[in-house]
Formats: C-alpha cells, structure tokens, sequence
C-alpha cells in the first residue's frame, strides 16, 4: 500500500532534490560542496521515490544496477587520479582544461577534480542505493 502523501510529495521534491545536488556537485571542486554531499542529496531523492513507489518498481526504472554505480565512480574516481602521472604530475594532482563562458553559469572550469567528485558522486549513490534496496527487499 503508497501513501498518497509520499507518491505527491516524491513528485515535487525529488527534482528540487536532483537540481540541488547536481549545483553542489558542481560547485564542489572550486568551493565547500562537492561529490559526496552532492550525492547523499541525490540519493535522498531516490530514497523518497523508492517510499514512492516501491524497491521493486523502483529498480525496473533504473538505467544501471546500484551496484554498476559504484563501481563506475570507482573507474571515475582512479582515472581522475592517474591522469596527471601522464603529463609528468604527482598522483590527484589537479589538471585543468581551458576556462569558457556560459550565459548563466558565468566561467566554467573542468578539470580532473570535477571528474574526481563524479566519480565520489557515483559511488555514493551506489553504495547507499545497494544498502536501502537490501533493506527494503529484506522487510
């Protein structure tokens, strides 16, 4: 049985939720913020949607299992890592790509560390989907 109040409640935070995390996931290399709590806020939302919907039907929606998540930010995450060793660089040493221009954004700097807290943003979401999909399977 779905509460109605969480199927209603799920529409109207999850993408306030989703658009938060990817503004903290941004601006994390540059300022407080970043690929972790960028990631618990996007995993909050998918936890209100599981509330939702269910753990069942949840994952039939889902492009990736939990599980790939965390390993692909793993990937992410060394990769981020070891780039700088290619160009003669210490270990997560920070690369940075040409600074451009976007309209609202202002100034965008991409670099290794935005590819590093990809990579934490996607092992968070993995990790801690794995763990609430196992516990919602398990009651």
């Amino acid at each position: 049985m779905h509460s109605v109040i969480i199927i209603l409640s799920a529409r109207l935070l999850c993408p306030i939720l989703m658009a938060m995390a990817i503004a903290f996931l941004y601006r994390g290399h540059n300022d407080p913020g970043g690929g972790f709590i960028g990631g618990l806020l996007f995993t909050a939302a998918l936890i209100l949607k599981i509330l939702a919907i269910g753990a069942e039907e949840f994952e039939k929606h889902l492009w990736m299992k939990p599980k790939n998540f965390l390993m692909t930010g793993l990937i992410m995450a060394f990769t981020a890592g070891i780039m700088p060793l290619f160009v003669g660089k210490a270990f997560l040493q920070s690369l940075w790509f040409p600074t451009f221009s976007l309209p609202i954004l202002g100034d965008v700097h991409i670099g290794s560390p935005l590819l590093f807290d990809l990579g934490v943003f996607m092992v968070v979401i993995g990790f801690v989907l794995t763990v609430i999909i196992d516990f919602e399977e398990a009651v």
